[in-house]
């Protein structure tokens, strides 16, 4: 892996899902400066918040195929294998993926983020893990809460 940090503000986002993971998602690409389009029949209060507000686009619908078209970053959230599997397959090479059902359908994965003082920390670790990403991140957060480290 190579790490980089992206400027996501013109970018083209799609989140396929609005449950837990999903908003998490979103959350995060807010916090990064971007919005993005979610497609799922239900979603999450926060979305549904979020969409209200107008900070992001909703579409109350199932996936249908071809959704991902033009888009510049795919994040697979939604918990239905099939749809998973429609979105990966209308997916192309240009495209930046994230399937956090599959890791190994990836093409990038979020770190853990945490933001102090004017910088960035991320944290990741090798197996894409995400409970070892956010304990990890936990410890950072307390460790820089904590006296000067000098």
């Amino acid at each position: 892996m190579y790490p980089v940090l992206i400027d996501i503000s013109k970018k083209k986002i799609v989140v396929v899902g609005a449950g837990k993971i999903a908003t998490r998602k979103v959350l995060s690409i807010l916090a990064g400066g971007g919005t993005a389009t979610v497609i799922a029949p239900v979603a999450s209060r926060q979305i549904s918040d979020l969409a209200l507000a107008e900070k992001i686009t909703y579409l109350p619908r199932p996936y249908e195929k071809g959704d991902v078209a033009g888009f510049d970053f795919v994040f697979i959230c939604s918990n239905q294998p099939e749809v998973n599997a429609q979105v990966l397959k209308d997916t192309k090479a240009n495209q930046w993926v994230n399937d956090t059902t599959c890791k190994t359908n990836s093409n990038f994965y979020s770190p853990g983020v945490l933001q102090k003082d004017n910088f960035t920390y991320t944290v990741s670790n090798s197996d894409h893990d995400p409970k070892k990403t956010k304990a990890a991140k936990d410890a950072l957060a307390s460790w820089l809460a904590g006296e000067s480290h000098d």
